[in-house]
């Protein structure tokens, strides 16, 4: 496992995978903060960070590990991956002729005929095998973060997308933990009552974690979703076919 350092250093570990694990624990912070800050000792406060970093770790791993599982059922939900539909006779994103113009490009440099509009629709699985495959030397060739920084950025945007959706369930869970927990500290929930009115009375520290965990739980809910992700990664797949037109005409 990465230090945590390292994700920090690294611009997509820390954007695709450091972030959507922060956005975890920011409930743990704003409970923390907003009704015991003032009650934190020194040594209490180095053994949370701690904690906090081996927590933030492990989230870490947990992002990258179930985004990379979500994808391949992601992929069948959407008919396949993006720049794979995207290069289909059959998909009407791309215009016809550049369309053709990025076959042309990649069977240059792969060696391999593309498929027809009519060999596509009587084999599509041989004709997605080429598209992926074009793909796969597309990824390859772009990797340089300084010649293809809108291609890296969409990247990014696409791989926090899907970490996210990835760690729902954790952002979900701990969000609504963390009201549950001001809500049963201030006493608004007892077993015999829900009284609103103590709320009221609770200091403004209280208050704001309160509203930190519930802005989360519906960003969980309403923005991290499938369609979401959805759109983000056909705009990366988009920017990487566009490489055709930057990358050498001639094959390496």
């Amino acid at each position: 496992m990465k230090g945590m350092f390292a994700y920090v250093l690294d611009g997509y570990d820390r954007q695709a995978r450091l972030y959507p694990a922060l956005l975890c624990f920011i409930p743990v912070v704003a409970v923390a903060t907003g009704m015991y800050g003032a009650e934190f000792s020194v040594s209490k406060g180095l053994v949370s960070l701690a904690v906090s970093f081996g927590l933030i770790a492990l989230l870490i791993s947990i992002a990258r590990d179930s985004g990379k599982k979500r994808e391949p059922k992601l992929f069948a939900e959407w008919g396949g991956k993006p720049t794979t539909q995207l290069l289909r006779h059959s998909n009407t994103t791309i215009d016809t002729v550049t369309k053709n113009l990025y076959h042309c490009f990649l069977e240059k440099h792969l060696g391999v005929a593309f498929p027809s509009p009519d060999e596509e629709m009587r084999d599509p699985q041989s004709a997605d095998d080429k598209y992926e495959a074009g793909t796969r030397w597309l990824i390859e060739k772009t990797r340089d973060t300084k010649k293809f920084p809108f291609i890296f950025r969409e990247n990014v945007n696409y791989g926090f997308r899907r970490n996210c959706l990835g760690l729902k369930p954790v952002g979900l869970l701990g969000s609504f933990l963390g009201m549950l927990w001001i809500l049963g500290a201030t006493k608004v929930i007892t077993l015999n009552s829900i009284s609103w009115s103590r709320f009221e009375a609770t200091e403004v520290g209280a208050k704001i974690a309160f509203l930190v965990c519930v802005l989360l739980f519906a960003m969980w809910s309403l923005y991290i979703t499938g369609s979401s992700v959805r759109r983000v990664a056909f705009v990366y797949g988009d920017m990487l076919l566009r490489a055709c037109d930057k990358l050498p005409k001639k094959r390496s």
